[in-house]
């Protein structure tokens, strides 16, 4: 378990064998002299030193060593028994039952100024940065600042609960006020801008113990038995069984076991809410302990952090060998331990490599836009964008990619991201012309791209190439780009279908991640199948230096899909995975192919003999 940045839990013990005792170690003590029972303790504002408050009139200044061995610094002499301690930024105060307030000041070896508060004593004393807050056993809220003459009066009524020595008081820093506990089970909440008072009545019968844990309040009540939650609108968040008798709390470094309370008895409980119960966690520590002080808020959610921070990071290295390996059965849980431990961005990073495993393209695009977003404008952006970058421009959008490469110029190397968005810019020009067949070369299948147009929306292109069939290769035969039409003609006319489709003749650019080929190269013959659902067959002429290929092609008129309307993305993707991969095609297909290889093989052997100088194999 983490340990704390700075000073531990410590309790304060009196009876026959007052000392004060670190909770995560109770063998490292400090012994004090006999009768010097341990009233109150204060951290000061660094976590350096403690300050413990006795019996005897005595304050013992003590820090740890190295070794982790509790050290008495110094003593000093309040006079009367201290029943509460303050400790500033520039001071510590201390109240006995005298009704005398002492001001000290580092290195506490001069003598001590006496502070004005008309010989009542406080019961609880709270330091807030240069301000020092009390409660007088009249019932009175007073804060004086270290210029002060006097204190200021800020709430009168509500005297404490009695007996006195169990009273504290807590710095609230969600509701930027001060509590204190007051009789019939209620607390005075100050607020220290406005110096408003609110009575919260938190419990039935007299409470002593709340403290500040995050942006909540906790009470615990003396004689109802129960925990509270409260938010900073004093309305109820959680309410808890707890056990008898609890009258102090404090916040420990232990985040399976973030509160230590004391008993009437004098026992020190370590404690967590769960479920409905404020339950002990382990066994109990016999003092009597009359005094606690724990970490500060800041230091508890430090503690806290530090603790999420090593569970993620455990969390995140089993899934990375879990992705290597390819086993993602564990990855959900994983991906929702790292949220519940406010990891979020890590776990949509999570959920998108692991949809990427699985070849699940909407999870994968859903989670990365998420991340995108998350992360906007931020440096650590650049690794989660550049991945939804590489993933859009394989998937063929790289009107999207560029908008969001667009986005990282704050934070990348400037030249290679501006080598990637000169790459990208031209294929998006050439993608957003509506005569285009877009091409998978990257590892991507078109049932996939089909996919991601339930998240990203149909693209500005039009076609999307599905499959090829095997070539024709025309050796020797050159055709120039005017003879198209004609070859179309001929085709048409030895097509032997009796209802044919209509043809079309389209110019177009072959467009691939890698590289767009002019219009001069390849030439579509597309025919257009009323019944295919938005397949078409089409024929590609790409001239080379030893002739010209015709390649039988199925495309999908992702435009007329959107169209239709019919059926979702990711039912058209499992329908064309079968026609992609399947050996056994549908039959207007088969058909298809057939008449187009008997035409092509009549028109390319018959009208085009006069220009072929070889064979149409």
């Amino acid at each position: 378990m983490l340990q704390p940045t700075h000073m531990p839990t410590i309790l304060g013990a009196g009876g026959d064998n007052p000392r004060v005792v670190r909770l995560t170690d109770p063998g490292s003590s400090l012994s004090l002299p006999a009768g010097h029972s341990v009233y109150a303790l204060r951290c000061s504002p660094g976590g350096k030193q403690f300050v413990a408050g006795t019996k005897h009139g005595s304050l013992f200044l003590f820090d740890f060593q190295p070794s982790g061995e509790l050290r008495l610094v110094s003593e000093l002499n309040q006079g009367a028994p201290v029943l509460a301690i303050a400790w500033d930024l520039s001071s510590m105060i201390s109240s006995d039952t005298r009704g005398r307030c002492l001001r000290w000041r580092p290195p506490f070896t001069s003598s001590p100024e006496y502070v004005c508060c008309e010989g009542v004593p406080f019961c609880a004393l709270v330091a807030v940065g240069e301000e020092t807050w009390g409660q007088t056993l009249d019932g009175r809220v007073l804060c004086f600042a270290d210029d002060a003459s006097a204190p200021e009066i800020v709430h009168e009524g509500g005297h404490p609960p009695r007996p006195y020595g169990w009273v504290s008081g807590v710095y609230w820093r969600a509701g930027d006020a001060v509590v204190f506990p007051v009789t019939a089970g209620s607390f005075a909440v100050v607020d220290r801008s406005t110096r408003e008072a609110r009575t919260l009545k938190a419990h039935t019968g007299d409470a002593f113990a709340c403290c500040s844990y995050g942006d909540l309040l906790v009470t615990l009540g003396r004689e109802d038995n129960c925990a509270r939650m409260w938010h900073p609108d004093l309305s109820l968040c959680r309410e808890a069984a707890a056990p008898p008798g609890l009258v102090g709390i404090a916040l420990t470094s232990d985040p399976s076991a973030p509160f230590v309370a004391i008993d009437e008895m004098g026992n020190a409980l370590r404690m967590a809410f769960a479920d409905a119960k404020l339950e002990c966690r382990g066994e109990a520590l016999n003092g009597p302990f009359r005094a606690v002080c724990g970490i500060t808020p800041e230091e508890h959610e430090a503690v806290c952090e530090q603790e999420c921070v090593a569970r993620a990071s455990e969390i995140a290295g089993r899934a990375a060998m879990a992705i290597e390996t390819r086993d993602v059965g564990s990855l959900p849980r994983a991906a929702h331990d790292l949220r519940t431990l406010g990891h979020h961005e890590a776990a949509l990073a999570l959920e998108a490599e692991a949809a990427a495993v699985e070849g699940n393209i909407c999870t994968q695009l859903a989670c990365r836009l998420e991340l995108a977003q998350r992360l906007e404008d931020s440096p650590r952006c650049l690794p989660s964008i550049l991945k939804l970058v590489h993933l859009l421009a394989a998937l063929l959008r790289f009107e999207r990619a560029r908008d969001f490469l667009g986005r990282l110029s704050p934070f990348g190397d400037e030249a290679k991201l501006g080598e990637l968005a000169a790459r990208i810019e031209g294929l998006a020009d050439a993608a957003g012309k509506h005569e285009c067949v877009a091409s998978i070369e990257s590892g991507l299948n078109p049932p996939a791209v089909l996919q991601s147009f339930d998240v990203l929306g149909p693209p500005p292109w039009r076609w999307l190439l599905a499959r090829c069939f095997p070539e024709l290769q025309c050796r020797g035969l050159t055709v120039r780009p005017g003879d198209y039409t004609e070859i179309l003609q001929m085709l048409w006319d030895a097509w032997p279908s009796v209802d044919r489709p209509k043809a079309e003749l389209t110019e177009l650019w072959l467009l691939s991640p890698d590289e767009a080929v002019g219009p001069e190269t390849y030439v579509l013959l597309r025919w257009v199948v009323q019944d295919a659902d938005g397949l078409d067959l089409a024929l590609r002429f790409q001239q080379g230096g030893s002739g010209t290929t015709v390649t039988p092609m199925l495309v999908c008129d992702v435009h007329r899909m959107a169209a239709a309307g019919n059926s979702t993305w990711p039912a058209r993707a499992t329908e064309l995975q079968a026609i992609v991969v399947g050996e056994h095609l549908p039959a207007w297909i088969r058909a298809a192919l057939s008449d187009a290889r008997k035409a092509l093989g009549s028109v390319l052997s018959d009208q085009l003999a006069e220009v072929r100088r070889g064979g149409c194999t």
